[in-house]
């Protein structure tokens, strides 16, 4: 830190010219250096490098530990957004005397945010989900939606509660956008799930209920019905061999019968039903016999 005005005016001079030193430096290496096909090798012997924007992330939480502003650095209260004047000017002779005095841009700022909700905060989902099985703490319901079978599990081995992205196209259900997570499946892989439902209404043994959906890529279900639809309605009645749920809902009492084991004999099949099913969304698998 300078003692007085002269010192620091004489750093300045020092460090601006160090800098025009390595500018010119830079310029005559780039100039002389010759681009060789075939010989551009990776050196693995760079050691401890650092993660892209580290020294803005060490900014960014500095200050929010001590309750300054992100963008300008002075003491944040609730009226601070108001007289805030963020200043992105560059400033080519300053001397930053404290790494964390840097300007954060609202662009920085929200990438940091992204990168901190998506390493933070992850959903899960269950082997059952992944595998198209109702084994354990599950079962299989037949939703409705616009008049659509809705194949559902409800599963309490899943952490949130999803859709499929097809599905919601075949009815004529926009989602929208959503702070990104990461979907933990049973397994290893790792999706990402930035859109969903507010309050999707859907119709089951003659009950209309409703759940908010995130967006995920899956293939054995329609939807999952997961923990956090789960919860808000213990306590619940659960009997998973005879897949039934009882519970109360905005005051009446509710009693879903899951789908029970499918009869493995081949029986006489009309014209019409299959029709009907098809139009239904209700057909899972056809095999023709001939």
């Amino acid at each position: 830190m300078p003692k007085d005005v002269d010192e620091a005016i004489l750093l300045t001079k020092v460090q601006q010219q160090v800098l025009e030193k390595g500018k010119h430096k830079w310029s005559k290496t780039a100039a002389t250096t010759k681009f060789q096909p075939g010989n551009h090798k990776m050196d693995g012997r760079t050691g401890g490098q650092q993660p892209s924007m580290w020294k803005e992330r060490q900014t960014l939480n500095y200050r929010k530990a001590n309750n300054l502003c992100y963008y300008c650095c002075d003491k944040y209260d609730p009226n601070h957004a108001v007289v805030c004047a963020q200043c992105s000017k560059a400033q080519v002779n300053a001397l930053v005397s404290n790494p964390l005095d840097m300007p954060l841009s609202k662009e920085i700022v929200a990438q940091l945010e992204l990168e901190d909700s998506l390493t933070s905060e992850f959903c899960q989902l269950s082997l059952n989900a992944l595998a198209g099985t109702a084994h354990g703490d599950a079962m299989q319901i037949g939703a409705l939606v616009q008049n659509k079978v809705m194949l559902t599990l409800i599963d309490t081995g899943s952490s949130h509660s999803f859709v499929r992205a097809a599905f919601l196209e075949k009815v004529g259900i926009q989602p929208f956008p959503t702070i990104p997570r990461q979907v933990k499946l049973a397994n290893g892989h790792v999706l990402i799930s930035d859109l969903w439902v507010p309050n999707i209404p859907w119709w089951c043994n003659g009950y209309t209920l409703h759940a908010d959906m995130r967006v995920l890529d899956i293939v054995a279900f329609d939807a999952i019905l997961g923990y956090d639809w789960l919860k808000p309605l213990s306590p619940m009645t659960c009997h998973w061999a005879d897949k039934t749920l009882e519970f109360a809902y905005n005051g009446q009492h509710v009693c879903l019968q899951g789908v029970q084991p499918i009869d493995r004999s081949v029986q006489e099949l009309s014209a019409d039903q299959l029709v009907k099913w098809w139009k239904g969304d209700d057909i899972w698998a056809l095999a023709v016999v001939l």
